[in-house]
């Protein structure tokens, strides 16, 4: 949450990263740590996480959607994040996370 709200910024990349280290699999930590680099203004880092992942967008949770589409629009592939944001449920996001997708819609 710290990340989504500007909050705590290097001390919440610390534990992402830490996480993602321990478990490189998981989406939620990947999503998590692209999120810092993202608020961090260090978009090639953030975009790097998401590179040749095969994600099956429709069971990607909408919060981790909606911060992988701001990845993609921040490191210039709005085309495709205006694509990826479409289907993203909007009721079921947080107001921060709107926010990231907004520029999208």
């Amino acid at each position: 949450m710290n990340l989504l709200l500007r909050e705590h910024l290097e001390a919440s990349q610390a534990v992402a990263q830490k996480l993602l280290e321990q478990k490189p699999d998981f989406l939620s930590y990947r999503t998590t740590a692209a999120l810092a680099y993202l608020r961090l203004d260090d978009v090639q880092a953030a975009r790097a996480l998401y590179e040749g992942l095969s994600l099956e967008w429709s069971k990607v949770l909408p919060g981790w959607q909606a911060v992988h589409v701001a990845v993609r629009g921040a490191s210039g592939q709005t085309h495709l994040a205006r694509v990826l944001a479409r289907p993203i449920p909007l009721d079921r996001l947080k107001p921060e996370e709107r926010i990231l997708v907004q520029p999208y819609l």
